[in-house]
């Protein structure tokens, strides 16, 4: 079972199987908020956040072109302060640069990648918005053999005739 982000198609090449799993920079953000604010994900044209376990909200931004990173961290402050009520207060505590997994296609990869049935991989950009989901969706198939539920286009299968 591979899903190790970035990495996938590092591990997945040595054993003669493509998967196009394109790193995406981004910025990975945390603000202390003084109450919680957000029961769910919450993803706008200038937002995209959550609420952690212990009240911080966590966001991400895209890396921005004129690699300025503290000038796009103070304007996703600026804006969960302006778009989220009660995060009037709401502090920069950290921000850093992440790799996410982001698939060529666009879409999530789910499935054996091998004709032997030895190699299984699940990629998407989102996972970690979907991974009950994906989780219940990949145990079924492992258990079952298939699961009927994960649609075709998902299947790593797609990018073989791609690739040679």
């Amino acid at each position: 079972m591979l899903a190790c982000g970035t990495d996938i198609p590092a591990l997945t090449e040595k054993v003669g199987i493509h998967v196009p799993v394109l790193p995406s920079p981004a910025i990975l953000l945390r603000f202390a908020a003084s109450r919680n604010v957000v029961n769910t994900i919450l993803c706008g044209d200038d937002i995209e956040v959550r609420q952690a376990h212990n009240g911080d909200l966590l966001a991400a931004e895209d890396y921005p072109a004129n690699c300025n990173v503290r000038e796009t961290a103070e304007a996703a402050q600026r804006a969960v302060r302006r778009r989220l009520t009660g995060a009037d207060s709401a502090a920069l505590i950290l921000y850093s640069i992440g790799e996410r997994p982001v698939i060529q296609d666009g879409y999530p990869i789910l499935g054996f990648a091998d004709e032997s049935r030895t190699v299984y991989v699940a990629s998407m950009h989102p996972a970690v918005t979907c991974a009950a989901t994906i989780g219940r969706l990949v145990s079924e198939e492992l258990g079952d053999g298939q699961s009927d539920e994960i649609p075709q286009c998902y299947w790593p299968s797609r990018f073989t005739a791609l690739h040679r």
